[in-house]
């Protein structure tokens, strides 16, 4: 594993703009249990998808790190990570300016993610959303801190049911500023 993804312009993916069943899961990059990897300096524009997607989860020492994550507003998530049961801590998605997606950060039936030091902005749906969608994983272990939430139709949305969540720290985010 252990990518170095650095220094890319990632945009417009997904032009034929498969939805559904024929969605062929695309992404401007997606990585499945992407561990030990660096993400850094990337401009992801204009995807008709996700702009970034870690499937399986976050993966152990995964950094999503000084990425402009932009317009991925007409169908999907700016940065989306799904699935995977991991401790707090686990990947730390830090220092990125994520404007106008549809979320500009989503989870589902993942956990283990610390959000910190982004700018989320002008998103059409949550600036930040987290839900159980099924019984194949928990949702827990999510942080957020420092964030800058502004301009979001919706802030945040933590949703999912006690029996397979758990802890979610949120701690000195600037929401509507």
């Amino acid at each position: 594993k252990r990518l170095h993804i650095t220094g890319n312009v990632i945009e417009r993916n997904n032009n034929l703009r498969f939805k559904g069943k024929k969605r062929f899961e695309s992404a401007g990059i997606k990585l499945h249990t992407p561990d030990h990897s660096w993400i850094a300096d990337n401009l992801f524009r204009d995807n008709f998808t996700h702009g970034f997607w870690g499937d399986e989860g976050i993966g152990k020492g995964l950094r999503f790190t000084r990425n402009v994550v932009l317009g991925n507003a007409e169908s999907e998530h700016g940065v989306f990570i799904e699935m995977g049961v991991y401790g707090p801590d686990t990947g730390f998605i830090d220092n990125n300016i994520i404007i106008g997606n549809r979320n500009g950060y989503y989870c589902h039936d993942g956990s283990g993610v610390t959000v910190s030091h982004n700018l989320i902005a002008n998103s059409r749906n949550h600036g930040i959303h987290v839900q159980q969608v099924g019984p194949r994983c928990n949702t827990r272990n999510h942080s957020f801190y420092n964030n800058l939430l502004i301009g979001n139709a919706k802030v945040i949305n933590l949703n999912f049911p006690a029996e397979l969540g758990g802890d979610v720290r949120l701690n000195s985010n600037v929401y509507h500023a």
